[in-house]
C-alpha cells in the first residue's frame, strides 16, 4: 500500500479520516444501492485532495472500513463469538458501499489483505486461550476466502438468500475452527 495520511498524528488529518469513514456508513444507512468516491466526497464535505490523501479509491477504502469492522484479532478475554450472524452483519450493515466495491475489479493485494483479515480473526477465535499468537493456518485462509466469496456474490445479488440464510452457511464453515455448533 502507498504511504497516507490515515496514520498521521495531525488532527485535522484524523477528522477527515473520521469524515470519510461516517460519510460511507451514512450513505450505506440511506440505502443507496451503489456508492462512488465522488458521494463521499460530497456527503464528508471534503475535497478530492483530501480524499486521497487517505485513499487510493475505493478499494483501499473498504479495506479501511472492514479492517475497522472487524477490529483485531480477538483475545481470549472477549467474549463476542465470531458467527456467521456476526460476520455477515459487518457486511449488512455497509452492504451498499460493499456491493459497490466488490464491482470493481480489486487488486490482488487488497484482496488478499481482506482474506487475511478475517482469517486472523477466525485463527484468535479458535487459538482462544492458548496464548500462542500466530499467522493464520492455510485452513483459516482458505475457509475466509471462502467466506468472503459466497459474501460478494451476495452483496452483488448473484445469489439469492436472506441475511440469516448466508449467516447460516458461513457458522457451517467457521464451525470446524472455533467449536462453535453450527446447528
Amino acid at each position: 500500500m502507498r504511504p497516507t495520511r490515515r496514520d498521521s498524528a495531525d488532527p485535522r488529518a484524523a477528522r477527515t479520516l473520521e469524515k470519510i469513514v461516517d460519510a460511507v456508513h451514512e450513505l450505506a444507512e440511506a440505502g443507496n444501492r451503489s456508492i462512488t468516491v465522488a458521494d463521499v466526497i460530497r456527503h464528508a464535505g471534503i475535497g478530492k485532495t483530501a480524499f486521497y490523501s487517505h485513499f487510493s479509491g475505493l478499494s483501499e477504502l473498504s479495506l479501511h472500513v472492514f479492517n475497522q469492522s472487524f477490529g483485531t484479532p480477538r483475545s481470549s478475554a472477549d467474549d463476542e463469538p465470531l458467527t456467521g450472524e456476526a460476520i455477515v452483519a459487518r457486511y449488512a450493515a455497509n452492504r451498499a458501499f460493499y456491493a459497490t466495491v466488490v464491482s470493481v475489479p480489486l487488486t490482488s493485494e487488497i484482496m488478499s489483505a481482506g482474506i487475511k483479515i478475517l482469517a486472523e480473526r477466525i485463527g484468535s477465535v479458535s487459538d482462544a486461550g492458548t496464548g500462542t499468537d500466530k499467522a493464520p493456518s492455510a485452513a483459516q485462509l482458505i475457509i475466509a476466502a471462502g467466506i468472503i466469496g459466497a459474501i460478494n456474490a451476495w452483496l452483488r445479488y448473484e445469489i439469492s438468500v436472506t441475511e440469516q440464510e448466508l449467516s447460516t452457511w458461513v457458522d457451517r464453515m467457521i464451525a470446524p475452527l472455533t467449536g462453535i455448533d453450527s446447528a
